[in-house]
């Protein structure tokens, strides 16, 4: 066994010498599995209040994830995660598949039809874990195009007020919805250096801003090959009346906190583990492209109860992993 582990994370120039990047990594993996937590973050007074001791604030990563074009026919995967500590490091989820039958072909595809029932159960396990409520909620929502701001915006909105109202009629906590885009073409360069810009880097100038909403260009990962693709943040809610500051520095913040490595990383990272757990359930159920369904489209995937949005004839399914 000693030996097999050797071979596994040892250098390729000499397989009985420990590659101890590689198993730094490892234990990152490990010891976050066994409820550790990897680092603790130091930041700015500005923030503070939003990472220190006993706060009340649930951050939300959400994604949703479709079929490849060579499957239609696939249902698409909902992934929803939800803090559950201080730091953040540990994270409740929620998995759901939509299927989009060819009669609501126009209908919007990146509705999330059943986030009234994914965020009643996210805030009910976060008050089992924490013996309180969220007094406030920061969403991080992943794949939504700038077309659809107004009707996927408005319709999770609404479902998640109703989730609140719901759980108990005086349950009002603040919300703030942030769009996440790393779908675009915009790309940023230092002036005086050939090298990418520094991890951290903001742009909200008004010369390449929306006009009509708030919105910025965060690079907060470090790139050492290749050019750097900044991620563009759509704030479209606020109900916590977050600066322009806190909301850029509590973004940046978020993406040190992703348990998989020691930098930041390139989004924050409540919505990189909802990608990751979204391409998990792609997996689970069989959306994967031809040559890889032959391998995983035995495996069983596990719907719990049913729902149908009485509005539109898309259908969501919880999923068990």
């Amino acid at each position: 066994m000693i030996q097999h582990t050797n071979a596994v994370i040892g250098t390729k120039q000499n397989k009985n010498r420990w590659d101890y990047a590689k198993l730094s990594n490892i234990l990152l993996k490990i010891n976050t599995k066994l409820n550790g937590i990897n680092a603790a973050l130091k930041v700015h007074d500005v923030i503070e209040r939003f990472f220190s001791h006993g706060h009340r604030v649930m951050y939300v990563g959400a994604d949703l994830s479709h079929a490849p074009p060579s499957a239609r026919s696939q249902p698409s995967v909902v992934a929803v995660v939800a803090s559950a500590d201080d730091v953040p490091s540990r994270y409740f989820k929620e998995v759901y598949q939509q299927h989009r039958p060819e009669s609501a072909r126009n209908e919007s595809r990146e509705y999330i039809v059943d986030m009234k029932a994914i965020m009643k159960s996210l805030i009910q396990q976060y008050e089992r874990h924490r013996s309180y409520p969220p007094s406030a909620i920061v969403i991080y929502r992943d794949g939504i195009s700038e077309s659809e701001f107004d009707t996927v915006f408005e319709k999770e909105l609404t479902a998640i007020r109703e989730a609140c109202v719901e759980l108990s009629p005086v349950y009002r906590p603040y919300l703030t919805y942030i769009v996440v885009n790393k779908r675009h073409h915009t790309r940023f360069f230092p002036v005086n250096s050939e090298k990418n810009v520094q991890a951290g880097t903001v742009v909200d100038s008004h010369d390449i801003t929306n006009a009509t909403t708030y919105d910025f260009y965060l690079n907060s990962h470090h790139g050492t090959l290749g050019t750097s693709r900044p991620t563009h943040y759509h704030v479209l809610y606020d109900d916590n009346k977050l600066r322009p500051d806190e909301v850029q520095m509590l973004t940046y913040a978020l993406c040190y906190t992703y348990a998989r490595c020691t930098r930041s990383v390139s989004i924050p990272a409540p919505v990189k583990y909802a990608d990751l757990l979204a391409l998990r359930g792609t997996y689970y159920i069989g959306n994967t492209d031809d040559s890889d369904t032959e391998s995983i489209a035995s495996e069983p995937f596990v719907p719990v109860g049913e729902e149908r949005d009485i509005n539109n004839t898309i259908t969501s399914q919880r999923i068990v992993l």
